[in-house]
């Protein structure tokens, strides 16, 4: 609306002339008022408070009191409230076309004064578009959509179509020619999943093939908010929603080609990455961590390749518990007796509905956690479980499997270096239970005992079902790993018989 109609623009005239009156008279009397106080009874600023203002007082300190314990109790209150809030703005907004400031007022009654127009520099905020205003939130088939998973991409065997074509496996990069890597590797460290042997493969090759890397931690639920770069997103952030709200993600270690430190700061950002051009990221990351992510050269989105890790969820889950309460003495008690404590805790914790759901964290990109948020979807374990698996075809993912180290570590090499120009000795060694047996250690815990747990939980049926329980939609997540990991060995295995090039497999 660039132009107000005469019959509008007498209207608004006359309501912001009749405004300005009262305000002045309001003024005057004050000021008489402030005169009085001044000339008769010297101001004091602790005058005895009347019972009636003290009763107001009392009343709306025990609103705000209710209102605040009501929304920490109740997150339908909380909600709601948020509601109230954002449409109490929007109704201001909606109704005022163009706000004038206190001190204008004065402007418009005056005949000389020129008109304002709406697009003047007074318009404090864009007017909120009708449509937003009234929006109740996302369709129940906007949500069926959304949360949809379709198994057919992972069981046809064929790769006719273009889903089935994303998990194809190729070769992306050789050791010794730095210049042709126009693929990116986005390595997404799932806790207790073996992450950390690839991390220090990751780095070892960086060292030896000239590769830049960025290793970052603490950053598994990155928030979107804080990605796009701008002035409210100047490093990386745990999302405003999430466990670790507004933690900041740690950059553990930034080389470039040279193996050169490029930078002392231990906080990470987009306009790093954009400046910096890594060839690998590694670390805590979700899905998605690349969204704005720039090739220098073209301007454009950056081609990258996500290799994630999967592990027996029985054992990732003992594993980590074992970790979390180490400093506990847990480590001292005997297998029955840990056995016990643990089945006590998922039991209590599945009696309230709560599941063991640690992949979809990582494989949950933030711009759909956004949406979520912003929809006010409330989303259930099965449709965490549909956008994870969606997620692990759509993206390009590489899957490797803890419990089949070494097709998963063949996988990597096959990636990163398709001439075999490191001896496969080199990607052997991260492959042997010594180098996994040291790396639990340093945390405190011992795979030994880790599988003995298990063993004795396996044992019992009665607590195998509490367990299977517990786990069942990570459970889910792996089996379908397990058959994408499969098939991308299968064609890791057909491209070496076409190129005549030996493996590290065992025949």
């Amino acid at each position: 609306m660039d132009t107000i109609t005469s019959d509008h623009d007498r209207k608004t005239r006359a309501a912001i002339h009749i405004a300005s009156e009262r305000i002045n008279n309001f003024r005057m009397r004050q000021n008489s008022f402030t005169d009085s106080q001044t000339t008769t009874t010297p101001r004091n600023p602790q005058l005895p408070v009347t019972s009636s203002r003290r009763r107001d007082q009392s009343k709306r300190f025990f609103t705000f009191v209710a209102a605040f314990a009501a929304m920490i109790l109740f997150p339908a209150f909380r909600q709601q409230l948020d509601y109230a809030t954002f449409y109490c703005r929007s109704t201001m907004e909606l109704l005022i076309d163009y706000p004038l400031p206190l001190t204008s007022l004065h402007h418009v009654h005056d005949p000389s004064a020129r008109e304002l127009p709406l697009n003047s520099s007074l318009r404090k905020r864009p007017r909120l578009d009708r449509s937003t205003f009234f929006h109740t939130g996302a369709s129940e088939e906007d949500i069926r959509k959304f949360f949809h998973w379709d198994p057919s991409s992972i069981l046809d065997e064929t790769m006719t179509s273009s889903s089935n074509t994303k998990l194809l496996v190729e070769p992306m990069w050789s050791c010794h020619n730095p210049d042709s890597r126009s693929t990116r590797l986005i390595f997404h460290h799932m806790p207790k999943s073996g992450g950390l042997t690839y991390r220090a493969l990751l780095k070892a090759y960086s060292l030896l093939c000239n590769a830049s890397i960025a290793l970052v931690s603490h950053c598994t639920f990155l928030g979107r908010e804080y990605m796009d770069g701008s002035d409210n997103a100047t490093h990386w952030r745990n999302g405003i929603r999430t466990r670790d709200a507004s933690k900041n993600c740690v950059l553990s270690n930034a080389l470039d080609r040279t193996g050169q430190v490029l930078t002392n700061d231990l906080r990470m950002s987009t306009s790093l990455l954009n400046e910096h051009q890594f060839d690998i990221l590694a670390g805590h990351l979700p899905l998605g961590s690349d969204e704005f992510w720039k090739d220098s050269n073209t301007g454009k989105h950056v081609n990258a390749r996500s290799l994630v890790l999967f592990r027996n969820p029985l054992e990732k889950y003992v594993s980590q518990f074992l970790a979390d309460h180490w400093s506990t003495g847990i480590g001292n008690s005997s297998i029955d007796e840990v056995v016990a404590f643990m089945a006590a805790n998922v039991q209590n914790r599945t009696s309230r509905n709560e599941y063991y759901e640690l992949y979809s964290r990582t494989l949950i990109r933030p711009e759909q956690r956004t949406w979520i948020d912003l929809e006010h979807v409330q989303w259930t374990p099965e449709h965490r479980l549909n956008l994870t698996l969606r997620n692990l075809v759509e993206s390009k993912t590489v899957v490797g499997i803890m419990e089949r180290v070494e097709s998963s570590i063949e996988l990597v090499r096959y990636l990163l270096d398709k001439n075999h120009e490191i001896p496969h000795m080199a990607f052997s060694y991260f492959s042997s239970n010594k180098l996994s047996n040291k790396i639990a250690l340093l945390h405190g815990a011992s795979s030994n005992r880790t599988k003995d747990i298990v063993a004795r939980i396996e044992q019992n049926s009665r607590i195998l079902a509490v367990f299977n329980e517990f786990l069942k939609y990570e459970q889910a997540a792996y089996d379908w790993a397990v058959r994408i990991h499969e098939r991308q060995v299968r064609i890791m295995q057909q491209s070496y018989l076409a190129r005549n090039m030996s493996s590290v497999l065992p025949a």
